[in-house]
């Protein structure tokens, strides 16, 4: 029988781990409004729309590289920090949880992860979903179309 402290952390991290899948499936539907951009001048046979966020992530970067400029730079940090942020989303959310002896922490085991156990506080899950928030913010629709539009016009 679980405590009422070990319901309450439970609680808590399912509130958290929520909010993970809620904002990196907005990440997601940005990125791929992202690779919108791209699709006129590099061909998306390689990245369809039925990719994975990864995939698309890499072909997004090869588009960058190959455009050649220093103005994409921030774009492809920002394209990178996303993916990681998806990537530990992911080791989460593919996991098996488990609430832990030790107090508010909870073990995530995940065979596919390069850690396959790992014990995760409701706090961070919390920070988790809160940087993934910040990365959809920073990749949205109107600060990065700008910037893509501005490098369609220099190459054009």
């Amino acid at each position: 029988m679980r405590s009422e402290q070990q319901l309450t952390i439970m609680n808590k991290s399912l509130e958290a781990i929520g909010l993970i899948v809620i904002h990196a499936s907005h990440l997601e539907r940005e990125i791929e409004s992202l690779c919108t951009f791209f699709i006129d001048r590099f061909p998306r046979s390689e990245c369809p729309n039925t990719a994975g966020t990864r995939k698309k992530i890499q072909w997004m970067q090869k588009c960058i590289k190959q455009l050649n400029t220093n103005q994409l730079i921030d774009l492809s940090k920002k394209l990178d920090k996303a993916n990681n942020l998806l990537s530990k989303r992911n080791d989460i959310v593919h996991g098996q949880i488990f609430i832990s002896d030790l107090p508010d922490q909870l073990i995530c085991i995940n065979e596919r992860a390069s850690s396959k156990q790992k014990r995760l506080m409701s706090s961070e899950l919390f920070k988790l979903a809160e940087d993934i928030n910040i990365s959809h913010t920073n990749l949205s629709f109107g600060t990065v179309s700008k910037l893509v539009c501005a490098i369609y016009e220099e190459h054009a």
